[in-house]
């Protein structure tokens, strides 16, 4: 079971935050911010917005399992914001 631990700058932009590795993860978001209103959203796709994404608020934690051939993108309404990710993949 490779575990896996990675740090992101979300901004305007989608980023691919978790890729389809074939198999089952399991997938601990942190939105590191310290600021209100410094939220980050996430997808299962590049189209994810603002408008679109499920909200993780500054300070907030989220598990959430992703299945074989899925993928999680994330986007901000504005630039650096970090979220820090940790994969644990079920192989």
């Amino acid at each position: 079971m490779p575990i896996f631990s990675q740090q992101f700058s979300i901004g305007t932009v989608p980023s691919l935050v978790v890729s389809d590795q074939g198999m089952s993860q399991d997938v601990h978001f942190y939105n590191a911010e310290k600021s209100e209103n410094d939220d980050i959203f996430l997808g299962g796709s590049a189209g994810v917005t603002i408008s679109t994404g499920h909200h993780l608020a500054h300070r907030t934690a989220l598990t959430v399992t992703v299945g074989p051939g899925d993928q999680l993108w994330a986007v901000s309404d504005e630039n650096d914001r970090t979220l820090t990710v940790l994969n644990v993949r079920q192989d």
